[in-house]
């Protein structure tokens, strides 16, 4: 069953920092090389934007799909994933919120 993977940065406050140009470009191309052995299929970075003049909870999300949770897990824990945690220092200060979920349903709609 394919699986998500969701990491959410919360809201910037204070003296925090985070580099987007720097996560999408060499991150998350860090990340792709590193787990498509497991099983990564594809990635999204979102900015979060207002809703309604409502400022949003968390400023960027990631979420990556995989073939499986079972591949997925086994990144997350393999010794490759010990270069993608390091490199956090580089494009953030903020702890992010790191989830993960089955794929229940889903549909492309349109092309």
């Amino acid at each position: 069953m394919p699986a998500n993977t969701t990491i959410l940065y919360p809201k910037l406050r204070d003296d925090a920092w985070f580099d987007l140009d720097y996560y999408v470009s060499k991150h998350m191309a860090l990340v792709a090389d590193k787990w498509a052995p497991f099983g990564l299929l594809n990635w999204q970075v979102l900015k979060f934007v207002a809703d309604d003049g409502h400022e949003p909870e968390y400023s960027i999300g990631a979420f990556c799909t995989w073939e499986s949770l079972e591949g997925a897990k086994e990144a997350i824990s393999s010794p490759e994933s010990k270069i993608i945690f390091q490199d956090i220092v580089n494009f953030s200060s903020i702890k992010p919120l790191h989830m993960m979920a089955t794929i229940e349903g889903g549909a492309s709609v349109g092309q």
